[in-house]
C-alpha cells in the first residue's frame, strides 16, 4: 500500500512537471530574425495554443534590404496558424509544424526610385503564405524554431512572390 502511494504521488509530480507545452488555454511569445528575398528582418509574435496540435499567432515586424536599385523597408503585421504535423509535446526534442496565415503589408520606399508618381513608391498590400517549422526543444517553456514561408503577395510592385526564412526563440507563456 505504501509502494502504491509513494508511486501514485511520483506520478502526479512528474505528471505535472512534464512538458505542458500545446495545452490549450496558453500563450505563446516569440522573437525571430529573418531572411527575405530583398534583406533582413525581424518580428515579434504573440499566440494562442488552441490544443496540442494547433496555435495561432499574431505577427508584427519590419525588414531592411534593397529590391532593383531602390532601398526598400516594409512593415507587416501578419496572422499565422501553425498545425503540428508530428511528434508528441511532451516526449519529442523536435516537433514539425505547417504554417499558413495572411499578411497585411506597408511597402515602403526610403531612397533610389526616382518616379514622378510619389504614391509608387510606397502602398499597402495584402498577401498569404504557406510553410513549415521545426520547433527544437530547449526547456519545457522554451523551443529554438527555425522556418520556410512563400509568400504571395496581390499587388506587383515589388514582386509577388517572396520568401522568407527565420529563426527564433518561442516561449510558453
Amino acid at each position: 500500500m505504501r509502494y502504491t502511494l509513494v508511486v501514485g504521488v511520483f506520478l502526479l509530480c512528474f505528471g505535472n512537471a512534464s512538458a505542458q507545452y500545446n495545452v490549450k488555454s496558453e500563450s505563446i511569445m516569440d522573437v525571430s530574425i529573418s531572411v527575405y528575398g530583398s534583406g533582413l528582418g525581424a518580428s515579434l509574435g504573440y499566440g494562442y495554443i488552441i490544443n496540442r496540435e494547433a496555435k495561432l499567432a499574431v505577427y508584427v515586424g519590419s525588414a531592411y534590404g534593397k529590391i532593383h536599385a531602390a532601398t526598400y523597408n516594409p512593415i507587416f503585421l501578419e496572422g499565422k496558424m501553425m498545425y503540428k504535423v508530428n511528434g508528441d509535446t511532451r516526449t519529442s526534442v523536435a516537433l514539425f509544424n505547417v504554417v499558413g496565415g495572411v499578411v497585411i503589408q506597408y511597402d515602403r520606399i526610403i531612397s533610389g526610385l526616382e518616379l514622378a508618381d510619389s504614391e509608387a513608391k510606397s502602398s499597402v498590400n495584402f498577401g498569404f503564405g504557406l510553410g513549415a517549422e521545426i520547433e527544437i526543444k530547449m526547456t519545457n517553456r522554451a523551443y529554438l524554431y527555425g522556418s520556410g514561408m512563400q509568400k504571395y503577395f496581390i499587388k506587383e510592385d515589388f514582386g509577388r512572390w517572396r520568401y522568407q526564412i527565420s529563426a527564433g526563440l518561442r516561449f510558453v507563456i
